[in-house]
């Protein structure tokens, strides 16, 4: 009887190291995620890509009215229409009408069934395709690209390409439009956007 009570008590503590080491180990864990907090640094990521993405999309645009002489932006764009980068079958929108935030009277949102393409019927409604220098594979679109996440592009006397971040902010970026008689400014500007999800911490563009 001593002998097997022995070989019990010995099994008992051995069982008793495993569960202290899970312990700690399932603590250390928690303790790791508390600090990195990689949530924050995913939404960090995407903010980053946002940026990324529209400051090229700037650039692109740019490069195209100063190099293409018969460039008109006002010849791909509609007056008074927010081009966004949401998936839909509806031009309109129509899937997403409950979740957009609402428009000055005589504005209206435009979608496209294949946001990416840069044939000219992606969600920005340029052809990038007939630019001799430049070789886009497909137009960005946002890394979430479901409500209230989303790129949107604009046309009055300027175009305005729009992100809205994870951080509570805004990325805006605007050019004067080139050549060409300039549509008329519709009256009031377009929103801002919809509610925003609360802010942790500021995030600024990066410098390039």
């Amino acid at each position: 009887m001593l002998i097997i009570s022995k070989k019990y008590s010995k099994r008992s503590f051995t069982l008793i190291e495993i569960f202290i080491i899970l312990t700690l180990i399932i603590i250390l864990i928690g303790v790791l995620i508390f600090v990195i907090q990689p949530e924050i640094i995913l939404r960090r990521g995407r903010d980053n890509r946002r940026i990324s993405d529209i400051k090229t999309l700037n650039n692109v645009i740019e490069l195209m009215s100063t190099t293409m002489p018969n460039f008109r932006q006002i010849s791909y764009v509609s007056p008074n229409v927010v081009y966004i980068s949401l998936p839909d079958t509806s031009t309109s929108c129509a899937s997403y009408q409950n979740e957009l935030p609402s428009l000055p009277s005589g504005w209206s949102y435009r979608c496209s069934a294949n946001p990416t393409l840069t044939n000219g019927q992606g969600w920005i409604p340029i052809n990038f395709s007939a630019s001799p220098f430049l070789k886009i594979n497909k137009l960005p679109i946002d890394p979430i690209n479901k409500p209230p996440y989303y790129y949107s592009f604009t046309f009055e006397s300027e175009f305005k390409l729009k992100a809205y971040l994870e951080s509570g902010n805004e990325l805006v970026l605007t050019s004067p439009g080139r050549g060409g008689e300039q549509p008329p400014s519709g009256g009031e500007q377009p929103p801002s956007g919809g509610e925003q999800p609360p802010s942790e911490s500021p995030l600024q563009p990066p410098l390039e």
